[in-house]
């Protein structure tokens, strides 16, 4: 088994929400960015389907999400929230919607499917995943998409002011890992 670090400079981890409720036009979906984390990536075999298993474990830590905008029709429009605003999300996320220190990722499959156990503060859930991985001598990258339960993961329901709106229990982490070459 070979094992790779992530290279947190070239990978990239980001979460969409998406509001729900009577007024959630009052509300934005959003795109956060996890920007510190750490893992590693253990590679054993070759080749295609199930010549190539891998195992995971990442470690995101909360005070590393960021707002990077509203998401409009599938695109992100950074420009639609204030600093202010975006500072204001960012202390609840740290502070009310997962306290603590870090969710932990763990998991391991082959080329074609695999598992990934998600743990937070309070709750966790393991997942069924199709991830899309190029394994090469330089770097290599593994690529999913997950659909997580804010509930499973024991996340309070994040609601707007009188409940007009609230954040659906379901968010999209979108990852992009690169893997550094070997030692």
């Amino acid at each position: 088994m070979v094992q790779r670090t992530i290279d947190t400079h070239q990978s990239r981890l980001a979460v969409r929400t998406t509001a729900t409720g009577l007024l959630r036009r009052l509300a934005h979906d959003l795109e956060l960015e996890v920007t510190r984390y750490e893992g590693t990536v253990d590679l054993e075999g070759e080749g295609e389907g199930e010549g190539l298993r891998w195992r995971l474990e990442l470690v995101c830590f909360v005070d590393g999400l960021r707002v990077v905008g509203v998401v409009r029709r599938g695109a992100v429009d950074r420009g639609v929230l204030s600093a202010s605003e975006a500072t204001e999300i960012e202390r609840k996320l740290r502070q009310e919607v997962l306290p603590g220190e870090r969710v932990v990722v763990r998991g391991a499959g082959t080329t074609s499917r695999g598992e990934l156990t998600v743990t937070a503060p309070r709750g966790e859930q393991t997942l069924a995943v199709r991830p899309r991985l190029t394994v090469n001598a330089g770097t290599s990258k593994a690529e999913c998409e997950l659909r997580v339960s804010l509930a499973r993961l024991g996340v309070a329901e994040v609601k707007g002011p009188l409940g007009a709106f609230k954040v659906a229990d379901e968010v999209v982490v979108l990852a992009t890992l690169a893997l550094m070459p070997p030692a």
